[in-house]
């Protein structure tokens, strides 16, 4: 075989995939990151289209502004590789950290921020973006997905077409493709941090799946025929979902009776989509399941609060959102050792990594009011922020769901205080509420060395 040319199984296994993501005609842009997956996608359309004038290729590098130098040899690398195929290329940076928003982690941000940019950068004669999305790559996100808590549609992995993006290579494993480009003796280069366990996909590359491979070679295929069942299975649901919304929508809002008959996996995905509508995405497992009790209830009218600072009503056979405004949401304040300030409030959080630390004193002698817990580091998502409560906020103590506004009724807290009481949060969501328990599996243990010391502070300032 030639160097650089890939055989021809291979490229028709390329173009089978793209057929299965919904492939039309028109150019394509390939996300370019210069690992072996990107650059193999580049080969397999460099190698089916060059001499198709119907079907232009281009290149698109995202600078994510993380790695330093690392991250220059790559553009480069990239640059260099589209002029030697004769292909289109533009390089595009972003800021991440400069762009990350509360609660939102390293990866996440990167990821949202790529794709913003490469929306932007389609446009004629280009019609699709091309990511190089494997099947090991399929594998970690359902993991992923597990370990954060999905439902069916979490089980499903990444879809082979999502708008304009279209993933030719989920039929690949990451092996294959690494295999691919040494036999063909195409060079490409390697990103460190994937290598770093810290990261939870790389943990679950390195770590997980190889213990599952011992057990079952074909774990990869395994997996990715479950996440195709699953699919189905999922779109079933949500044409079914589809169908009762449309017999249970008024000019009003929802029949609650129709609703009510349907059955609860169908229901349930009818709200998801009704609240999605009224500007209110993040509606989670624990707001749908008590929602839909509620519909199914005996009571004639209720409430359900939903993150999105908006309510779903119930009175006899209605359902209706409406804006919720009883809670304020101000700007999150991201948390760093020592004394943080809450500009909503005249307290604050003070932390360390340090049970000996001698400020600690100061601040017990001056506050009025200290709430404190010792929680474990080796179990939080980084990046600490500290926001108020918002509609529909809960969180797992105690092995139960407990809704916030329930927790601060039972203290019967002035609606005064709820407004302006702070919720401590990591990447996973919240982890501590003053005067409450932290989150299950947060609270440091005796064996824990590594720990984390937080101090809320109702009443003063730092002395």
């Amino acid at each position: 075989m030639m160097p650089g040319v890939l055989p021809h199984h291979l490229l028709q296994r390329v173009r089978d995939g793209l057929a299965t993501a919904g492939y039309d005609r028109g150019g394509v842009m390939v996300a370019l990151s210069g690992g072996a997956d990107s650059v193999f996608l580049l080969y397999a359309m460099h190698l089916l289209f060059s001499g198709d004038s119907g079907t232009p290729v281009c290149a698109v590098h995202v600078h994510h502004g993380l790695r330093g130098a690392e991250a220059d040899r790559d553009l480069e690398f990239c640059r260099n590789l589209c002029m030697e195929l004769d292909v289109p290329f533009q390089a595009v940076s972003v800021d991440v950290p400069a762009n990350r928003v509360p609660g939102e982690g390293i990866e996440e941000a990167a990821r949202r921020l790529r794709y913003a940019v490469l929306y932007d950068a389609l446009h004629e004669p280009y019609r699709y973006i091309l990511t190089a999305h494997h099947r090991t790559d399929q594998c970690e996100t359902i993991f992923l997905h597990l370990i954060r808590g999905c439902g069916l549609r979490g089980l499903t992995g990444m879809p082979a077409e999502n708008g304009r993006v279209l993933r030719p290579l989920l039929g690949f494993s990451s092996a294959e493709l690494v295999g691919a480009l040494h036999d063909a003796g195409i060079v490409y280069v390697n990103d460190s941090s994937n290598a770093d366990p810290a990261f939870r996909r790389n943990f679950i590359r390195h770590r997980i799946l190889p213990l599952l491979r011992e057990m079952n070679p074909d774990i990869e295929q395994t997996l990715s025929k479950m996440a195709d069942d699953l699919r189905q299975d999922d779109a079933l649901l949500g044409h079914l979902a589809q169908e009762c919304l449309s017999r249970a929508t008024t000019v009003a809002g929802l029949r609650r009776s129709v609703l009510a008959s349907e059955d609860p996996a169908v229901s349930r995905r009818v709200l998801a989509i009704y609240l999605r509508s009224k500007n209110a995405p993040s509606a989670e497992r624990v707001h749908l399941y008590s929602a839909d009790a509620l519909i199914r209830s005996d009571a004639s009218h209720g409430a359900v609060s939903v993150p999105g600072a908006v309510r779903l009503m119930v009175h006899r056979d209605l359902v209706w959102a409406e804006p919720d405004e009883s809670f304020v949401s101000p700007v999150p304040v991201w948390l760093h050792p020592g004394w943080n300030p809450l500009p909503w409030s005249d307290g604050g959080f003070y932390f360390t990594y340090d049970s000996a630390d001698k400020k600690l004193e100061n601040i017990r002698n001056v506050y009025k009011f200290v709430k404190q817990v010792t929680l474990s580091f080796d179990t939080m998502i980084t990046d600490l922020y500290v926001r108020t409560c918002r509609p529909g906020d809960a969180y797992i103590y105690d092995c139960h769901t407990h809704s916030l506004r329930k927790m601060f009724g039972g203290r019967k807290m002035p609606r005064s205080i709820q407004r302006t009481w702070p919720v401590l949060c990591d990447r996973a969501g919240i982890l501590w509420v003053p005067a409450f328990s932290p989150r299950d599996g947060a609270a440091a243990q005796l064996e824990d060395k590594n720990c984390l010391y937080a101090y809320y502070c109702a009443c003063g300032g730092e002395q």
